[in-house]
């Protein structure tokens, strides 16, 4: 009977460390991250774009954008903008 529970707690705890399963914080992270910003020179909004570019690898590719509108004399120019 001891051999029996024994087999049987041993499989249990070999099928629970299975890591193949979905991982979620690789699920978690591919997104659009926006922070926006303002002040007395202008506006700022800063934008990351997270997606998954090789899903056996764990890789991703991240790609950030800029766009600042800056304030002269309460009057605003013309729009920045980089990738």
């Amino acid at each position: 009977m001891k051999t029996v529970l024994l087999i049987f707690l041993t499989t249990f705890f070999i099928a629970g460390c299975n890591t193949k399963g979905k991982d979620e914080i690789m699920e978690f992270i591919p997104g659009t991250y926006v922070r926006a910003g303002q002040n007395e020179f202008g506006k700022e909004f800063d934008t990351l774009v997270i997606s998954l570019q090789n899903q056996s690898a764990k890789e991703y590719k991240i790609q950030n954008r800029w766009h600042y509108i800056r304030q002269v004399e309460g009057e605003a120019n013309v729009p920045e903008y980089k990738v």
